[in-house]
């Protein structure tokens, strides 16, 4: 996904943060958010090295830290970064996340 949004980031930042989105689309992706969700939580609560908790709310986190990160680091990526730095360091972060107990 960072590798994605970086093709463009200038049309990525006019279509998600200056655009307003039409309330379908809107909608749209939010049921698409929902079943990330669910994919998420459906794994977390299958992996036994897994936090425990609730796991809906840890993939609701997980997804919405994943998505956070892409926009900002790929509309203001650090100096020198790649994508596939970005890509690596979310990665670390959510596994970090998504094991501690």
């Amino acid at each position: 996904m960072v590798a994605l949004h970086s093709i463009a980031p200038g049309l990525h930042r006019v279509l998600f943060e200056e655009t307003r989105l039409p309330r379908s689309l809107r909608a749209e992706l939010e049921a698409l958010e929902d079943q990330l969700v669910e994919l998420a939580a459906a794994s977390l609560a299958a992996d036994p090295g897994a936090a425990g908790g609730d796991p809906r709310l840890r993939a609701r986190i997980v997804i919405a830290t994943i998505e956070a990160l892409t926009h900002r680091l790929v509309l203001r990526p650090p100096q020198g970064a790649t994508p596939a730095d970005l890509a690596r360091e979310i990665t670390r972060l959510v596994g970090a996340y998504t094991a501690l107990r």
